[in-house]
């Protein structure tokens, strides 16, 4: 069995991917992790002739794009691919547990399988396989001209069918850490050691394990320029100029700026004078993405912490001396006693309030077992798509068949017939004038605390410039109303039978 965390390293950030073999048939993916998305292959009797142990797991961070890789004549083998999206690229993954002395057609199908994702990939995407494949008889030796591990004295027949058909698929062996009996069960082959490299944390992700000690990959991914796209720029209105503001708002005659145009107009020409006055006197500022954790549990003191273990993770990767190595290892000790602290005592207070308060307690249980958020893949009949532009054909494929533009029957002059029994009514309409003191006063009770409309103004600043707003709302509400009362005044008048009178 093997357990191994495997991380993708950027410039700026360490991305981690976990693969490991566990038992979890009766284990729900949210139970194992919220911040992973899990793909398993739960053992099963066409997998192996074992009853102990579990399968294979790869668990990929919630924030990358990422979806299983179906493959042929993999029915009978313990394992499990996947495919995460990067910006230029992607990177295909492969982990397999192959028990001791099997068939070596097993060995021969989990190749043909490697292949098929050699096959997949394109020539600036990584494809990895990694896992226990059981011959810890077979050396290898590092060549340093192909950066890699090359076996020097395959024999039986396992041994030979692995590594000339693994090999042929363009893959080098970069993994060489032993276990505790000094034997070698753990194998990982890359499609570039350039690129990709491999070495050995001072903990594990999982409990460790003397037959299989853990190890990292680390990956030099094509970084687009479009990331940057990624970036989003706000108005920051905690520091605007409020007298600026204050002086361009009242400076202005809003009758004559909203004068001669209709109500649509009136609205757009607001907006675009508002929005002006923002441009120039609210500042810019850029956000960055980042990951949100929704755990209920979280604090401010561990997402501290997390920040601290990742600088000193980044620190061993680039060096990997024993000073920081010692560093690393206190970290993820600490850090990891600390979240288990938290979480403990978070479960204990669900426990205390469960007979006062059970709606807390099942509240969070429904969101562990419901796998909300947009689905990797929509299909309608045999189509099947995980693509958004094709997503959205097919949506409109499906609304297309089920739409019809037969209009029901009807005969108007039948339907009028209603019309004549109708008793004359005199309807009086006010005319409504809204004045710039009502405006000002429900411009000034906004709850500042909600965040902006469509139009992208927040309720703080509605508030805090409620007076100078006032005058031109005041005129598009008053200038909505007139023209409702001219609509709804044709409209009645077409039905002779009633007498209108209105005041305007």
């Amino acid at each position: 069995m093997s357990s191994c965390p495997l991380g993708s390293d950027t410039d700026t950030k360490t991305d981690r991917l976990s693969v490991s073999a566990t038992p979890i048939s009766d284990v729900l993916n949210s139970e194992l992790s919220s911040d992973y998305e899990i793909y398993h292959l739960d053992r099963n009797p066409a997998t192996s002739q074992l009853l102990r142990g579990g399968g294979v797991l790869i668990g990929v961070k919630k924030h990358l794009r990422c979806k299983l890789v179906p493959l042929v004549n993999a029915n009978s083998l313990e394992q499990v691919a996947v495919c995460v999206s990067l910006p230029m690229q992607s990177v295909y993954i492969c982990c397999v547990y192959i028990r001791p002395n099997s068939d070596p057609l097993v060995y021969s199908d989990h190749a043909s399988c490697v292949q098929q994702l050699c096959d997949i990939a394109k020539s600036t995407d990584a494809v990895i396989a990694l896992g226990d494949y059981n011959l810890p008889m077979l050396s290898w030796e590092f060549d340093a001209d192909m950066h890699c591990y090359i076996p020097i004295n395959a024999s039986s027949e396992q041994e030979i069918v692995l590594t000339q058909s693994i090999l042929a698929c363009g893959l080098q062996q970069i993994q060489d850490i032993r276990n505790a009996n000094d034997r070698l069960l753990d194998l990982a082959f890359v499609s570039d050691t350039d690129k990709i490299e491999l070495f050995e944390p001072p903990s594990g992700i999982l409990k460790l394990d003397a037959h299989h000690r853990p190890f990292i990959v680390k990956i030099d991914y094509i970084r687009a320029t479009e990331d940057f796209a990624t970036v989003r720029y706000y108005y920051d209105y905690d520091s605007c100029d409020e007298a600026a503001v204050h002086t361009r708002l009242q400076s202005l005659d809003w009758a004559t700026v909203l004068a001669d145009c209709d109500v649509d107009h009136a609205v757009l020409r607001f907006y675009d004078v508002i929005f002006d006055i923002i441009h120039d006197c609210i500042p810019i500022r850029q956000r960055l993405p980042r990951v949100q954790f929704s755990q209920p549990w979280w604090t401010p003191e561990l997402r501290n912490l997390r920040n601290r273990l990742r600088k000193v993770r980044k620190r061993f990767i680039k060096l990997r001396s024993e000073e920081n190595k010692r560093l690393l290892r206190d970290m993820e000790e600490f850090y990891s006693s600390r979240l288990n602290t938290v979480f403990h005592e978070y479960v204990l207070r669900n426990e205390a309030n469960a007979k006062r308060d059970p709606s807390t307690f099942w509240t969070f249980v429904k969101k562990l077992r419901r796998n909300g958020g947009i689905p990797h893949d929509v299909f309608l009949k045999e189509a099947r798509t995980d693509s958004a532009v094709a997503a959205t054909e097919l949506f409109a494929k499906f609304f297309k068949s089920v739409f019809s533009n037969i209009h029901p029957s009807h005969t108007p002059d039948k339907h009028r017939d209603w019309l004549t029994g109708i008793a004359h009514y005199n309807i009086y309409l006010p005319h409504l004038i809204v004045s710039i003191e009502d405006v000002k006063q429900a411009l000034s009770s906004v709850d500042s605390s909600k965040g902006p409309g469509p139009d992208s103004l927040p309720p703080s600043f509605i508030k805090q410039f409620a007076t100078s707003l006032a005058t031109p709302v005041s005129i598009i509400f008053n200038r909505s109303l007139d023209c409702a009362s001219m609509v709804l005044i044709r409209l009645v008048s077409r039905c002779h039978p009633v007498c209108l009178k209105a005041v305007i």
